[in-house]
């Protein structure tokens, strides 16, 4: 049985109210059948009534095929499928795609399917230079199409504390805040024509094996996943980054790899920030947080079966104490529960349902979606330019930007071609 994926209701997000429920399904296609579109987009938009899942597309035909062949076995439902997303826009007449494709060719495929007035949801990270941020951010703004960038932490139960107690002003002004995503990925890092993954080993033994995007670019390019929910909660963007590494080698991507990539982050509002990131060093799993104002602080469990904890000055507390706080959400609907990502998958498919069926702005728009993907950006220049500070723009327009006008474009090209370069460091 299908069920609703709405914020309207049932939620503390700025919605307003309403009990209209009545809508027709936004047709809908996939560009991209790897591991992301069996796991989670396939089976979210056959899940939710605000999906009419009517096609896939990828350029590998093997792929799509056993995908499309998967589909009908899982749901009795038989989707058209393509290799040439042109020709999937232009004989399917959607109303929207999810794009799940290597992030260095996303860009060029948003934009285009923006400017064949389709609303779009892509994943993290959006794209990889400064010139495809500011391209993306004026198709928008040029289009008035919808666009969500499916970053799902920045919904979590535990980051909607965060932001009501940041804005309280129990912690003081917020003074420090700490990031990391450590993710040891030795099977993610090549893959074969089929779309299946092998270990660094294997390259050697195969054409057809090709390193993935994430053995081609900077680590530092996906700390999206952790600049969202804290920057959700400070309500806050960055002006200025500097970056480091540790090049320490690994044999992850098969070939000098750094181990540890980290930056600076300084913020409007007067915060320090310091972010992490590693695919290539052993470690279990873990996105860590922590905010610290002048009066107290809050932070996620360092390891696996830790506690979440929460100190305030003058609250006679000798030391922190431990919050019950996790991912999944009390304000969560049914429909919300195992959506995956601790339950906050519910929320992306919900926030874009919302917006295209039933005119709902989003909260998490073009403009925050860039917020949390230029600073990574720019910290993987800062590193081309060993350590250099590197200044992050104001996407939004303003006294020097018109809206749907890109700006002065040579400094961003310039950063293309270093940030592009730098998987060689």
């Amino acid at each position: 049985m299908r069920t609703s994926a709405t914020l309207l209701n049932n939620s503390r997000w700025d919605f307003l109210p309403t009990s209209d429920t009545s809508i027709t399904p936004m047709r809908i296609g996939i560009i991209g059948c790897g591991p992301r579109a069996w796991y989670n987009g396939i089976p979210k938009l056959r899940q939710y009534a605000e999906y009419d899942l009517v096609s896939l597309c990828d350029i590998r035909p093997n792929l799509v095929e056993r995908v499309g062949q998967a589909v009908t076995h899982e749901y009795d439902v038989t989707l058209n499928t393509y290799t040439d997303y042109r020709d999937m826009i232009q004989k399917e007449k959607l109303d929207a795609v999810l794009i799940l494709i290597d992030a260095d060719k996303q860009a060029a495929v948003i934009c285009d399917c923006l400017e064949s007035d389709l609303h779009v949801m892509a994943e993290v990270p959006m794209c990889y230079t400064m010139e495809d941020c500011w391209r993306i951010v004026t198709t928008v703004e040029r289009t008035g199409k919808q666009f969500l960038l499916m970053e799902q932490l920045r919904y979590g139960g535990y980051v909607q504390a965060w932001r009501e107690i940041v804005a309280s002003g129990v912690l003081g002004p917020i003074a420090w805040a700490e990031g990391e995503y450590f993710h040891n990925l030795p099977l993610r890092m090549h893959q074969d024509s089929n779309g299946i993954y092998y270990n660094a080993q294997a390259e050697k033994k195969s054409l057809d094996i090709q390193p993935t995007w994430r053995a081609l670019q900077p680590q530092i390019v996906y700390l999206p996943h952790d600049l969202s929910p804290i920057l959700y909660a400070l309500d806050d963007r960055v002006v200025r980054v500097t970056a480091m590494q540790s090049s320490v080698p690994t044999e992850t991507a098969g070939k000098q790899y750094p181990a540890m990539q980290a930056a600076l982050m300084h913020t409007a509002k007067d915060t320090v920030m310091r972010m992490a990131v590693t695919f290539s060093t052993a470690s279990p799993e873990r996105h860590w947080q922590h905010i610290k104002g002048t009066r107290g602080y809050v932070e996620l469990p360092r390891t696996a079966d830790g506690p979440y904890l929460l100190w305030v000055d003058g609250w006679q507390m000798p030391k922190a104490i431990e919050m019950p706080w996790g991912l999944q959400r009390v304000d969560a609907p049914e429909a919300a529960v195992g959506s995956g990502h601790g339950d906050c998958d519910y929320y992306v498919f919900a926030a874009f349902a919302d917006a295209v069926l039933r005119d709902q702005p989003l909260t998490f728009d073009v403009y925050k979606a860039v917020e949390i993907t230029a600073p990574a950006l720019a910290a993987a220049e800062s590193l081309a330019r060993h350590g250099e500070p590197v200044d992050v723009p104001d996407f939004r327009p303003g006294p020097n930007r018109t809206h749907a006008a890109l700006p002065e474009l040579q400094t961003q090209t310039e950063t293309a071609t270093q940030t592009t370069n730098l998987s060689a460091v």
